[in-house]
């Protein structure tokens, strides 16, 4: 697609409302002979050859000018004219003309043709084509005409908000109505399953062509519009002059080559539209069928992360329940510690009180007895003195003897006392091992249950892939 810089008087409107005219272009070939060069750098400016071809074709003008192709040999140009009427005179103009080039002593040689690539199809093409088809079948007969390289921004509805440039199927109608009544008309592009389809079965490469153009196959009800159609665009090329808000300013212009060609694929007969149907059924079956797989695989993928989820919360609670039963337990031990060592310094003073109040209790006993004794031996007046001592040291031996007893009850419950405590601090140290244990047996079943959540989850993947 170019801009147009100029105009002829051989434009003719396709639909005017649209802004959409047609003008014809011609090509011509033009190969620039090098003479032998002597020296050595020096340089061919192509530029300065493609000025000196514009001056030799005057009043005659270029609409395009190109360099085609370089060797040691020739430069190979491609040109477009303006108008068909001149081509002639443009090529006899330039055939066999001498160039001269500064810098260079020979001239330089130039060689026109027709160029002859744009070979439009004529009555005889199809009428062979189609002579041993059904020519009773839509599709099997001269009525489908083939367009490509039509830009999509050219077509579209006006009133279209949408931010994709996709041509609106009824513009297209209304633009290609002109020649005839058309009986059915299909754009493979707003076809999203045919459209994949074809760039799916053949080899692409980046184009701005697969965004910006589109094709159409049209079908005319009549074979008369379906003759004027291929007379009329060939030859043509597609120019579109796009409205301006000033309308007292110039309207910009632009040109497309257009592709003409009449359906050999018999794309529009009821058997490969039924068969188009059909496919496009089955893509959007199978379009169907994927979503919902991919719909499934989604729930049971949230399902198993939710699941992960709930059993990570449910660990982390767990260890969470866990780091707080120790904190407890800690808690506890400190107070029993405390308890304990207060229990033992409160005993140890009762054991200090009991034996100073044994002391006292012996000391006074000791005391009323010697007094008693001495109260006797004054009352009595015991002769004798062997007797007196003898009676003392009994009653002392009585006095020690009910000491030693009373100490030895002491200590007897002293000793059945640490055997207790013995006992109750053996009793904790099991039950202290016993809840290790259970503590132990708890982890080790959360470890071997989360090593099979993850192999479950691990054969779920295996199997799914």
């Amino acid at each position: 697609m170019v801009t147009s810089k100029k105009t002829n008087d051989e434009i003719s409107v396709l639909n005017e409302q649209k802004g959409l005219y047609l003008q014809p272009y011609c090509r011509i070939d033009i190969k620039v002979h090098i003479p032998e060069i002597k020296g050595v750098g020096k340089s061919i400016s192509n530029w300065e050859i493609m000025e000196k071809l514009r001056a030799a074709i005057q009043p005659n003008q270029f609409s395009q000018l190109k360099v085609d192709s370089i060797t040691r040999q020739m430069v190979a140009f491609e040109a477009e004219l303006l108008t068909r009427q001149s081509k002639k005179l443009v090529v006899q103009s330039l055939h066999g003309k001498q160039l001269k080039l500064s810098g260079f002593s020979s001239a330089f040689t130039i060689y026109a043709n027709e160029n002859k690539s744009d070979n439009y199809p004529t009555q005889q093409d199809w009428e062979s084509f189609f002579a041993d088809k059904d020519q009773t079948e839509l599709g099997q007969r001269p009525d489908t005409v083939v367009i490509d390289n039509l830009p999509c921004y050219w077509f579209m509805d006006a009133n279209h908000n949408s931010t994709e440039h996709k041509p609106n199927h009824d513009v297209v109608m209304q633009v290609f109505n002109k020649f005839g009544p058309i009986r059915c008309l299909h754009i493979p592009l707003l076809d999203q399953y045919e459209y994949d389809k074809s760039i799916d079965n053949s080899f692409q490469t980046f184009s701005f062509n697969n965004q910006l153009n589109f094709k159409v196959f049209i079908q005319y009800q009549e074979y008369q519009g379906f003759c004027q159609a291929i007379q009329q665009l060939k030859g043509m090329k597609l120019l579109y002059r796009q409205s301006n808000p000033n309308q007292n300013g110039p309207k910009k212009e632009m040109l497309a080559k257009m592709l003409v060609d009449f359906d050999k694929t018999a794309h529009l007969s009821s058997k490969n539209i039924r068969k188009r149907r059909f496919e496009k059924l089955k893509l959007q079956q199978l379009e169907k069928e994927a979503e919902e797989k991919a719909k499934q695989e989604q729930r049971l993928k949230q399902q198993l992360q939710k699941q992960q989820e709930e059993e990570r919360r449910r660990l982390e609670q767990e260890r969470i329940n866990h780091k707080l039963e120790q904190q407890r337990l800690k808690r506890e031990q400190r107070q029993e510690k405390i308890r304990l060592k207060d229990q033992r310094k409160q005993r140890r003073q009762e054991k200090r009180q009991a034996l100073y109040q044994l002391k006292l209790q012996l000391q006074s006993e000791l005391d009323q007895r010697r007094q008693d004794a001495e109260a006797k031996l004054t009352a009595l007046h015991l002769e004798d003195k062997d007797r007196a001592k003898k009676l003392l040291l009994y009653l002392l031996q009585d006095i020690a003897n009910l000491h030693m007893d009373k100490v030895n009850q002491c200590k007897e419950q002293e000793r059945k006392r640490k055997q207790l405590a013995d006992e109750k601090a053996l009793r904790r140290r099991l039950i202290k091992k016993i809840k290790k244990q259970e503590s132990r047996k708890r982890a080790l079943k959360r470890e071997l249950l989360c090593r099979q959540i993850d192999a479950a989850s691990l054969k779920s993947v295996v199997a799914k892939k």
